[in-house]
């Protein structure tokens, strides 16, 4: 998919209206995982998001040990 001018992953999070709304690097995600006990994770995104699959996978796998 190629990038839509003007968008980016910035503005679509300040459309959501979820207060608990963050974006996280996958770096910062393991961080956060480690801090918090999350019931449930969604991922919004377009474009190679499906390369970050098995990375996030990986981290809840761990988390869950």
């Amino acid at each position: 998919e190629q990038p839509i001018e003007g968008v980016s992953s910035g503005m679509i999070l300040e459309k959501m209206k979820n207060k608990n709304r963050q974006m996280l690097t996958v770096p910062q995600l393991e961080k956060w995982v480690e801090e918090h006990d999350p019931e449930v994770f969604i991922t919004a995104g377009a474009g190679d998001i499906d390369q970050l699959i098995e990375p996030l996978k990986n981290i809840l796998i761990q988390k869950n040990k």
